[in-house]
């Protein structure tokens, strides 16, 4: 396990976000505009899942956190509980309630949520998690809707939109109406609810229940709910002294980048009581190499980064998109990616290497790819400027017309891409302040980022430069709204300079803990290691 503060920091955005999942999970806005499947939707394969014994309780757990006290407020609970979507569906239930005569509690919905839940989150093309299926087994649930057969239907918001068969019994879907723009669909059997928070999900064009997502509708209802989802995720059961815990696959949280890393599949949090843990699943073979990936990336790259993480890339992957067969060929197995203060979210560096000795034959094709890469139909190719480094290395460079570029003023703003190779190492940056660092680490003018982190930890950051990152990109996203940035100044500058304050974190696979292998998928703890202090 993993102690309270440290972890807490670093992992503020990622839990918060865990809030605000489950916050649109529940009420998401979205009217029935045809079939999710069109999406390529799977029932059975969710992007996320969050399995809770309370899921009510996960916001103020968080909250709770030694570390996340000084980074949320209460209103970040608040705001869960007095959702404007949630205040809807109650009113909704208790007009239900009133009109029909049923006898269900005025707090029905919060007694249903302090129930133990499994919560599935699905993306939509864009990436954000927009559809979710919350399964929940418990006896309110089941006397609830014992209770709707007593609805003259269709009501003005309550209709039948079909029934899907349960364990060879027929269960009715019924359709939840709270806005014009809103319905719910829910089914239950036994004492299980499934509620999904938009009709396309199990409905197509033609508000026919589509006989794919009625199937997977069904085995969910039918098997145990803590079995829900866990198998396509290769997950144990939750633990005993586990709490709650949120697993994303790695295809999400690449933002569909995972292509080029397959054998990386779920980043997972448990949280039991003040405790978190962190863990990673992988192929058995990308953990064996991982680790010499790391520390061959973190000796190149400039220290002082707000976030880096090691990723075992797979060239064969980008042979094909990047029209350079002979070039992924030689390049080793992984890479590292740093984020900087200096350079913001949209600017990492990529640190990668190629076979011994094979480096310098791939000039004229890297400057050619560099250029191939940045032309524009209209403009043509963009000019891509070459010199020669010490140590028989190559740096390209080119500008990039951008009204948010750092070079320039007015509408003669620019970026400017460079490329650095240094023997066998390549380095990559959309700016290319951060690529004249790491020419400066090559010639010992600057630290490198193993100098701040010992060993090869897979993940690090560095919570100040990480807190200053964040500020600068508010502000600059605010820049032409200055109500807004007002409200950024005061609400969340406080909470970034709380996670500023933290130090310097390390996560490496855990030494004395072999992790546990389903099928392709071999999860491991990473434990929080010491960096270096300045």
């Amino acid at each position: 396990m993993i102690g309270g503060r440290k972890l807490a920091a670093w992992v503020v955005g990622v839990l918060a976000g865990a809030g605000v999942l489950i916050g649109v999970a529940l009420y998401w806005r979205g009217g029935f505009q045809g079939p999710v499947a069109s999406l390529g939707i799977d029932l059975a394969r969710p992007d996320v899942l969050i399995q809770s014994r309370q899921l009510s309780a996960l916001p103020r757990e968080l909250v709770a956190l030694p570390g996340l006290r000084d980074v949320l407020t209460q209103d970040f609970v608040q705001y869960y509980e007095e959702h404007p979507d949630r205040l809807t569906l109650e009113g909704t239930l208790r007009r239900l309630a009133f009109e029909h005569g049923l006898t269900w509690r005025d707090r029905l919905v919060a007694t249903l949520l302090d129930a133990p839940a499994q919560l599935a989150l699905w993306s939509d093309g864009k990436g954000r998690l927009a559809y979710a299926a919350l399964l929940l087994d418990e006896n309110a649930a089941a006397q609830a809707l014992e209770q709707i057969g007593k609805v003259a239907l269709p009501d003005s918001q309550l209709t039948r939109a079909g029934s899907i068969a349960v364990g060879g019994k027929d269960s009715t879907v019924y359709a939840l109406k709270l806005r014009a723009d809103s319905t719910l669909l829910f089914v239950s059997s036994g004492k299980r609810l499934l509620v999904l928070t938009h009709p396309g999900m199990l409905l197509d064009a033609n508000r026919a229940l589509a006989s794919g997502a009625a199937a997977a509708a069904g085995a969910l209802l039918g098997s145990r709910p803590e079995d829900a989802w866990r198998h396509d995720f290769a997950l144990a059961e939750l633990p005993p002294q586990a709490r709650h815990a949120i697993t994303a696959k790695a295809a999400w949280l690449s933002f569909g980048y995972q292509h080029f890393f397959p054998a990386v599949q779920a980043l997972r949090f448990e949280l039991a009581g003040s405790r978190w843990s962190l863990s990673l699943a992988a192929t058995p073979q990308a953990w064996k190499e991982w680790p010499a990936q790391a520390t061959a990336a973190w000796s190149v790259l400039p220290g002082g980064a707000a976030f880096c993480a090691a990723l075992p890339v797979s060239w064969d992957q980008a042979a094909a998109p990047l029209d350079a067969a002979a070039l992924a060929h030689d390049l080793q197995a992984g890479a590292g990616a740093c984020w900087y203060p200096g350079n913001g979210l949209y600017a990492p560096v990529l640190a990668l290497r190629f076979q011994p000795g094979t480096g310098a034959s791939h000039d004229e094709a890297v400057a050619g790819l560099l250029a191939r890469m940045l032309a524009k139909p209209k403009d043509g190719a963009v000019d891509v400027a070459q010199k020669a480094v010490a140590g028989g290395g190559k740096l390209w460079t080119a500008d990039v017309a951008n009204e948010r570029g750092y070079l320039g003023s007015g509408e003669q703003r620019a970026h400017r891409i460079a490329v650095l190779r240094l023997g066998d190492t390549v380095l990559a940056s959309v700016d290319h302040r951060a690529i004249e660092q790491a020419l400066a680490v090559a010639e010992h003018r600057y630290p490198a980022l193993a100098d701040d982190y010992p060993g090869s930890p897979l993940l690090v950051a560095g919570l100040p430069a990480l807190g200053e990152m964040l500020q600068a990109e508010s502000l600059r996203l605010t820049q032409d709204t200055p109500a807004f940035r007002q409200v950024v100044q005061r609400q969340l500058k406080p909470r970034l300079d709380a996670l500023a304050a933290g130090g310097k974190l390390a996560f490496r696979p855990d030494p004395d803990n072999a992790g546990s292998s389903r099928g392709d998928w071999l999860w491991k703890p990473l434990v929080l290691g010491a960096a270096r202090s300045n």
